[in-house]
């Protein structure tokens, strides 16, 4: 099906909705294959239509710091004890009013075995939480094993569901009939289409009617629909599409998502990457900021730790490697590999411009005699490795997601139950500064672990990943930062 032929059907489609309507189409890569279940998909693509219906405790701010959203304040009355107050007068799209009671209903069933595998439930398990309990109708304390001196920031990914229509529906059927009191409700979930109305009840009620968000995973065909009228969004593509979008009057959106990428290094086995010097090496081969000039549209920096500058404990102190592939061969040749080696390395083909980027990296890299050969697997494939180990190559791509970077070292640490990279002498630090009780004690220590591993890198520092989305010119106040869009702020103004 060409980009034009699908276009053009949607366009079609949209003569069913009264052309009087606000609608908002949004086109992406991917829907959430468990469709509005609110305790997955805490990635923003996936997560889109989950924004719409339902509100988060917290959200992050465009100055790093958290923000009130359903919770309205909180309270460290105890290093393992949080007391947070909700937003009074918010009602859900069924009637019902938020209260504790909701937040305990969520709780409880993220900390029993069903719920420990949805993906906030996973988080919730690594945040130590062990018991929930209502104050009063608007507050609710969280009890923790150990200290969590960040937990309005790790609230940010906890979604709040209908407690009474939770209880009679069940975590299956509610996925299907969600009740939220974010500004939209769900009218249909079809296959490759989300379409949803507004829900004047919402707190944060919209300007628009009704939003629709389309599965179109090719690049071409997002374009295509997006420059032909048939949607007014196009999220996640490149940035050589900038000409065409202008063209025909859009704009090409430039942000930063809280995500880090780095070409991760499988250093338990014996082979060069196990070297720190060899590591160090790689970092200084690759000319991050040429392939940031050239492939990226100049959009990001290098970076020297796996953390952005909105994250907490971000170390503004360190530097990245220099690009000098001089040195990069000194280091080689002292660690016993001055004629290089190969490095297989592992690349899920979903992102946007990996093929390009690592092809980069692979001729920087053959520079210093290192031959980066490029195997494709899928994303399935990659958590088995992760979670069961067995890795067949050196290296993969990886990224990580988020604003706290303490939590991606549950996998990348000698703590993981199957790790790729273990640096035993950097667990008591880790370990400090996750049980720390002092938010600027946690801050002081992140640094310090961050710092730690620049000397000791589990792979090829690259970037904070940047974003482009085409918007057409008759959309008002989208933005897509901070893994939020503010759907209650995006209206339709026709010229």
């Amino acid at each position: 099906m060409t980009a034009r032929f699908l276009s053009a059907l949607i366009l079609a489609s949209a003569v069913f909705v009264s052309a009087e309507a606000k609608t908002l189409r949004v086109g992406v890569t991917l829907l959430p294959p468990t469709q509005a279940a609110p305790f997955n998909s805490l990635n923003l693509a996936p997560s889109m239509a989950l924004q719409a219906i339902y509100d988060t405790m917290t959200r992050m701010g465009a100055d790093g710091t958290v923000q009130p959203n359903l919770a309205e304040t909180w309270v460290q009355e105890a290093p393992t004890r949080w007391v947070i107050t909700l937003r009074d007068n918010v009602v859900f799209s069924n009637g019902e009013a938020l209260s504790s009671e909701a937040m305990v209903t969520a709780f409880n069933y993220l900390l029993t075995t069903v719920g420990r595998a949805e993906s906030v439930g996973s988080q919730m398990n690594n945040l130590t939480v062990h018991t929930v309990k209502a104050r009063d109708r608007l507050s609710f304390e969280i009890n923790t094993t150990i200290p969590d001196a960040v937990m309005p920031l790790h609230l940010m990914f906890l979604r709040a569901p209908a407690p009474a229509a939770w209880r009679k529906l069940g975590p299956e059927a509610y996925a299907r009939q969600p009740v939220g009191t974010g500004p939209f409700v769900l009218e249909r979930w079809a296959d490759g289409k989300v379409e949803l109305r507004a829900n004047p009840a919402s707190w944060r009620a919209p300007k628009l009617e009704r939003l629709e968000i389309l599965r179109i995973m090719d690049q071409a065909a997002r374009v295509q629909a997006l420059t032909s009228g048939a949607i007014d969004v196009a999220y996640g593509i490149t940035p050589e599409e900038r000409e065409t979008i202008e063209a025909a009057g859009g704009t090409l959106l430039t942000y930063r998502i809280p995500e880090v990428s780095f070409l991760a290094m499988v250093t338990v086995k014996d082979s060069p990457v196990k070297d720190a010097r060899v590591r160090r090496a790689l970092n200084m081969a690759v000319n991050r900021q040429r392939i940031i000039d050239t492939i990226l549209d100049g959009a990001t920096t290098p970076t020297a730790q796996v953390a952005h500058p909105q994250s907490f404990g971000f170390n503004p102190e360190l530097q990245a490697y220099p690009y000098d592939p001089e040195q990069a061969k000194k280091l080689l040749a002292e660690a016993g590999y001055e004629n290089g080696f190969d490095l297989p390395a592992l690349m899920v083909g979903n992102a946007n411009n990996y093929d390009s980027i690592y092809q980069q990296v692979g001729a920087d890299l053959g520079q210093i005699g290192v031959k980066l050969e490029l195997r494709r697997h899928t994303l399935a494939k990659q958590l088995e490795y992760v979670y069961q180990g067995g890795w067949p190559g050196l290296a993969f791509a990886m990224s990580t997601n988020g604003y706290d970077p303490l939590n991606a070292y549950r996998i990348r640490s000698c703590g993981w139950i199957n790790p790729y990279h273990c640096d035993p002498d950097m667990m008591p630090l880790i370990e400090a500064a996750r049980t720390a009780a002092d938010p600027e004690q946690r801050r002081a220590l992140t640094q310090k672990v961050l710092a730690a591993e620049r000397e000791n890198p589990p792979g090829i520092f690259l970037w904070q990943v940047p974003y482009f989305d085409g918007v057409a010119a008759r959309v008002t106040g989208y933005r897509a930062s901070e893994e939020y869009i503010p759907f209650h702020d995006i209206d339709i103004v026709e010229n």
